[in-house]
């Protein structure tokens, strides 16, 4: 095989698309997460419910959630956040990186409001399981189905995350104070 033919069929198979297995997204620290977020709540994950929206014929599934505290912004005693999934017919509607909210389980959150309805700031990496209340206890972000990516801080373009998804294990004392030293205050 000659070097211009073997350039041509790399260059073919970079246009085959590949199977779908993660959504591309800018990773958020703190401060840049609790800017983009209408609040930062820590929450117990109490039900959920689905809906089709009417112009899109979409699943949305909405969960409720209880706030245990506001860590920044303001948010209801209780609330639900929609998200872009569930089952219409035999369609299962979703994609990957999408945050998971399991009823019974406490949750650190980023949420962020439009059309009226409360969202996850940024999919997965909005949502902080938690192994308990106090500042010591274990939080782990939600990175399953994301593709991190960063902003070349001279050129502007984005590339593949050099140092993979920052701080995916913290403490909720941390977090705390990450928030509060944000600008999120309490």
């Amino acid at each position: 095989m000659t070097r211009a033919l073997a350039v041509l069929v790399c260059a073919l198979a970079l246009l085959v698309p590949a199977a779908v297995h993660a959504t591309s997204v800018l990773e958020l620290t703190v401060p840049q997460h609790v800017a983009d977020s209408v609040a930062v709540v820590e929450a117990r994950v109490v039900g959920t419910r689905q809906t089709v929206d009417d112009a899109t014929g979409r699943p949305l599934t909405h969960t409720r959630v209880l706030v245990l505290a506001t860590l920044a912004g303001a948010a209801p005693a209780a609330f639900e956040i929609s998200q872009w999934k569930g089952r219409v017919g035999e369609t299962e509607f979703g994609f990957a990186g999408d945050g998971l909210l399991v009823p019974g389980t406490e949750v650190l959150l980023f949420v962020a409001q439009g059309d009226g309805r409360y969202w996850l700031t940024a999919l997965a990496q909005s949502v902080w399981e938690l192994a308990g209340r106090s500042d010591d206890a274990r939080a782990v972000r939600q990175l399953d189905g994301l593709q991190f990516f960063e902003r070349d801080p001279a050129s502007g373009a984005l590339t593949p995350a050099r140092k993979g998804a920052a701080a995916s294990v913290s403490t909720l004392g941390a977090l705390r104070a990450a928030v509060r030293a944000a600008g999120g205050g309490r």
